[in-house]
């Protein structure tokens, strides 16, 4: 029988694998229905999780997948998406993959699942393109039920083989987050933590209950940590992006 950790990489690469809808098929959801308006929050799993961007980052509509278990939405700069806007300080491109989960997760269960990501099946669910041998782990952050990676991918050319990934648990549903860039357009590995910081307090914000909405005796919501105080896995030396790289001279 598959052990809790595995179990979770499992669904850490189904998650990860929505977005290769992003280049045809998908979901039964579809795309969704954008005007091109601005926007950098969008509802998915039946209203129950909003998906949110920094400030700078829009939804790009052609590339969103959603129905009522799994979603996958891509940001990229307001600008080039909607042709007004601010435009990010850093060009990436950031994706959102989220799945609901089965069950409760635990810190315990993240606590395992950081130790997973180091092995051979870990960095499988980690890839692009399925290969563990094109990744290399730099740096797994681990805090409570907060999961911060940093790892290189050699399998998708073009694109800067460095990237952060944030793993957490949001209103019943497990959320993997990528923040990317060109090979062109790298991003330092100091911004592209700030990023990624940042892209997680924007879901955390988006999903925060109001008193009124949850009762007086609701749980505090959880606080992001910066990644500079978590703890470093002593073990340690998303969303496969897939086809992301056709949609970044778009999107950037």
């Amino acid at each position: 029988m598959a052990t809790k950790p595995a179990m979770l990489g499992i669904a850490l690469t189904a998650c990860l694998g929505l977005a290769a809808c992003s280049g045809g098929g998908g979901l039964s959801g579809g795309r969704s229905g954008g005007t091109g308006a601005e926007s950098s929050a969008v509802s998915v799993l039946a209203g129950d999780v909003v998906l949110a961007a920094p400030p700078g980052y829009c939804e790009d509509p052609v590339s969103t997948r959603r129905d009522d278990v799994s979603a996958f939405v891509l940001f990229g700069s307001c600008r080039a998406i909607t042709g007004s806007g601010k435009s990010p300080t850093r060009p990436a491109v950031l994706t959102a993959a989220v799945s609901r989960s089965t069950g409760p997760l635990t810190e315990s269960d993240f606590a395992q699942l950081a130790g997973f990501l180091a092995t051979p099946e870990g960095k499988a669910s980690l890839s692009r393109g399925g290969d563990a041998s094109e990744v290399e782990v730099e740096t797994i952050l681990h805090s409570g039920d907060l999961i911060f990676i940093r790892a290189r991918d050699a399998g998708e050319r073009g694109m800067d083989p460095a990237f952060w990934r944030a793993i957490f648990p949001e209103s019943g549903a497990l959320v993997t987050l990528t923040v990317s860039s060109l090979a062109t357009a790298q991003i330092p590995e100091d911004s592209g933590k700030a990023l990624v910081t940042n892209f997680v307090a924007a879901i955390k914000a988006a999903n925060t209950k109001t008193e009124a909405e949850t009762g007086p005796d609701a749980a505090e919501p959880i606080l992001v940590a910066d990644p500079e105080r978590l703890e470093r896995d002593p073990n340690t030396v998303g969303t496969k992006p897939g086809a992301l790289r056709a949609f970044f001279e778009r999107l950037l």
